[in-house]
């Protein structure tokens, strides 16, 4: 995922790469959570391929500055596929 952190404002176009992901924009929403599955922000996907997202951070952040969150990607088929914080970096 690039970029590895963004904005407390929001609007930070993130890439993801990956595989299997849909190639329809509903079929991949895209979120960061932060603190499990409490004060989630979406992340609004802008294009999809089968190997990569783009999407736009929500301008509503839920987080303080400094804090960092998990990107879950849902994928078409029901499962998760969530980020590794090493790779992930501040999101």
């Amino acid at each position: 995922m690039t970029p590895k952190t963004g904005s407390i404002n929001g609007g930070t176009v993130l890439t993801i790469i990956g595989e299997n992901f849909g190639t329809v924009i509903t079929d991949n929403p895209v979120q960061i959570s932060y603190n499990g599955g409490v004060g989630s922000t979406n992340c609004y996907v802008l294009t999809t391929e089968a190997t990569k997202i783009t999407c736009r951070v929500d301008d509503t952040i839920k987080k303080d500055a400094g804090e960092s969150g998990t990107v879950i990607v849902f994928l078409k088929t029901s499962e998760e596929a969530v980020c590794d914080s090493s790779v992930c970096g501040g999101f």
